[in-house]
């Protein structure tokens, strides 16, 4: 058996995975997750589980999440608004636990969007705003799923990505 180690959280609340290792935790209500890899396979993941938001919630926010092109994007998958929503919502989050560790600055949702689509797939795209513009995958994929009332997303970027960054 390998020696159990604990996940301790840095001062902005980011688990600090020890040496060698990558991850992304995710929790909601109703599920809680995580994903680790060496970082010999993987060099960062981002993870994230969201509850179908509720119409109040869509309305109030989806401005700050999404601009409208995104959300003309995303209508073609069939989704209702609410699921439509809590996707990207959810897609943007594991992208940026993806990301941040790798450049350790804030970034918000409107510095990637989503420019591209498929049945289990959003791609979103660094835009100049991001601070780790220029110096990673222009595009990184968000595979996604949703169970009962809940969407799903994870996304990685793979070993041999140090260049980008």
């Amino acid at each position: 058996m390998g020696e159990t180690q604990k996940v301790d959280s840095a001062e902005d609340r980011s688990p600090i995975w020890p040496d060698g290792f990558a991850g992304s935790l995710s929790h909601s209500n109703a599920w809680i997750w995580g994903c680790v890899a060496r970082q010999t396979d993987l060099l960062s993941i981002g993870i994230d589980t969201e509850l179908v938001a509720s119409t109040a919630t869509r309305q109030d926010v989806q401005d700050t999440v999404a601009t409208g092109c995104e959300w003309s994007l995303v209508r073609q998958l069939g989704l209702t608004p609410e699921e439509a929503f809590t996707l990207v919502f959810s897609a943007k989050e594991s992208f940026y636990k993806c990301w941040y560790p790798l450049v350790k600055t804030y970034f918000d949702f409107f510095d990637v969007e989503v420019v591209a689509l498929t049945p289990s797939t959003l791609s979103l795209k660094t835009l100049s705003t991001h601070p780790g513009f220029g110096s990673g995958p222009d595009v990184l994929k968000v595979h996604y799923s949703k169970h009962q009332s809940s969407i799903f997303t994870a996304t990685w970027m793979e070993e041999g990505a140090e260049s980008w960054i």
